[in-house]
């Protein structure tokens, strides 16, 4: 067979490497055009994002206009001699429309809920231990009325609702003894399969803490977020805004009736309430909260006679002790929509006792009387 000659052979050798080439060259045109475009959106959303966080700040400054202006009526009825009181009827729980984000780029918008109105977790170690343990058993009857943990669920130790208010207190305290059968302190973490840790032994902060507890799932927090709430734990519970299933679990009788006369969102007819007895009254018409009994105390040698003494009931006045009418910490959930990026945030914001801002006490130093304590960004699909 004859060859082909070696100019012609040369001239395929440098069309095909020419072809290889420029094939190459495409695929890296290709490849850095593609890179562009993915840093372009990726740079696109970051800004979408900080704008939408800064869009989210002002909403924030917005939410303490509201209770700034709620906190001066409430300083005039102080100065007027009138007790203040936080209720659903306040201009800072009306709801506020989406507004359009100056350039025209989104919309804001947001809500103020009282913390207040929910159960305190960390209420569970409050100062005066007979409220501390009316709160343990108040939590517990929270968490069986919103099925947690779920019955039907499986369960590696079938715990109940009492054995996870004890896993929380365990938690908490700053002892290594569990407390109750169904408690769990460092042992129970530290020998985990994998990634063992300690009980934080400090008050909770945030509902994600609760995953961390044995046996709590993610469907016991989503039943229970909108009712809870990680405050001091000397914070009371404001009658006029908390909610009836939070009432019910106080062990209230006629939460429904109270909550249908009182002002809500959107309604200007009701009753403004400010007297925590009048309140209870109808809250608990059949008298069961007022009668609750002091905790047992530790048993004494019987007295003289053999005849053991009855249990002691509440102190007088003792029924109202963890109840207000008003509030100090709200909750802001803000979002915003921008350049069609959604971020959502949550912050907890503290305010003064109207009483210590139209009075302040002398000598004492000057207290920013609205500030932001905590904020959150949170997931938008959550």
């Amino acid at each position: 067979m004859k060859k082909l000659p070696r100019l012609v052979r040369s001239r395929g050798t440098v069309l095909v490497t020419v072809l290889l080439m420029v094939a190459v060259a495409a695929i890296l045109a290709t490849d850095i055009a593609y890179r562009q475009r993915l840093d372009i959106k990726r740079t696109s959303a970051f800004l979408a994002r900080e704008q939408a966080f800064q869009v989210l700040l002002a909403s924030e400054e917005l939410g303490h206009a509201f209770l700034m202006d709620d906190l001066q009526d409430d300083a005039r009825a102080v100065s007027a001699n009138t007790d203040p009181f936080d209720n659903l009827g306040d201009k800072w729980y009306q709801v506020v429309p989406p507004a359009p984000v100056l350039g025209g780029a989104g919309f804001v918008s947001g809500e103020l809920e009282d913390l207040q109105g929910r159960f305190n977790i960390n209420s569970l170690f409050a100062t005066d231990p007979a409220v501390a343990a009316l709160q343990k058993q108040r939590l517990t009857q929270l968490l069986t009325n919103l099925q947690v943990p779920d019955p039907n669920a499986p369960s590696v130790t079938g715990v109940n609702a009492s054995g996870l208010v004890e896993r929380i207190m365990d938690w908490v305290d700053d002892n290594d003894q569990p407390t109750g059968s169904e408690g769990r302190e460092d042992n129970a973490y530290l020998n985990r399969d994998s990634k063992p840790y300690r009980t934080a032994n400090h008050i909770i902060t945030d509902v994600s803490e609760l995953l961390l507890i044995e046996e709590f799932t993610q469907s016991d927090i989503d039943k229970i977020r909108d009712f809870i709430c990680f405050l001091p734990r000397d914070a009371t519970l404001n009658l006029n805004t908390a909610g009836a299933e939070v009432l019910r679990a106080y062990g209230f009788t006629s939460p429904d009736a109270f909550i249908k006369d009182r002002p809500d969102r959107g309604r200007e007819d009701g009753t403004d309430y400010s007297d925590i007895s009048q309140i209870m009254s109808i809250l608990d018409r059949e008298g069961t909260v007022s009668q609750q009994q002091a905790p047992q105390q530790p048993q004494s040698p019987l007295p003289p006679g053999g005849v053991t003494p009855a249990p002691p009931s509440a102190p007088p006045g003792s029924q109202l002790q963890g109840f207000g009418v008003t509030s100090n910490y709200f909750l802001l959930k803000a979002n915003a929509l921008i350049n069609g990026k959604t971020v959502k945030m949550n912050s907890i914001i503290w305010r003064i006792d109207a009483k210590d801002f139209a009075s302040p006490q002398p000598g004492q130093p000057k207290v920013t009387p609205i500030k932001t304590v905590l904020r959150k960004l949170v997931d938008p699909l959550e």
